[in-house]
């Protein structure tokens, strides 16, 4: 993996991740931007033997964001033990990066499908709707919704398989 597709599969999760722990749009661009500049900086020196590229980019993300409250004299230091920072695990980050790729695949998937078969899956999943609800707002007899969410959920599960994606539904 080249760094130009680590920055375009990790930015939003990272920018996302750091975001949720500042609450500050700028200072979370900017660290995003900081730990991307690390990560291209030592990208020759990565050892995909010692750890994933996941793994890697957490390590830096979380001592750019240490930098982050160690220079803030209004937020509590990080190495204060009375009042410690709780920063997540690996495998809360790597969830975290899973969680926004399988949204990516799912949009990626969803495409495939027509814009009536999209609304009937979203109406039906997204909003939690039974047959006969999405019936009434589209205009179809509930047998038809039910028609078209198997055929829509057989096109999902072909695509998915087609493009070697592991996605339960």
């Amino acid at each position: 993996m080249d760094f130009e597709a680590v920055y375009n599969q990790y930015y939003a999760s990272i920018y996302s991740y750091i975001l949720k722990k500042i609450k500050n749009v700028q200072d979370a661009e900017d660290l995003t931007s900081e730990v991307f500049f690390a990560c291209l900086k030592n990208f020759d020196r990565y050892d995909s033997e010692k750890s994933s590229i996941v793994s890697w980019l957490f390590v830096i993300t979380k001592n750019k964001l240490k930098n982050y409250y160690r220079g803030r004299k209004d937020i509590v230091s990080i190495d204060d033990d009375d009042n410690p920072i709780d920063f997540p695990s690996d495998d809360d980050f790597e969830n975290s990066i899973y969680l926004s790729e399988m949204r990516t695949l799912i949009n990626k998937a969803m495409a495939e499908l027509s814009p009536r078969e999209q609304k009937i899956i979203i109406l039906k999943y997204y909003n939690g709707l039974k047959s006969e609800q999405i019936a009434e707002k589209v205009g179809l007899s509930a047998v038809n919704v039910r028609v078209i969410l198997n055929r829509s959920l057989i096109k999902l599960r072909e695509y998915c398989e087609k493009n070697n994606i592991k996605w339960e539904f």
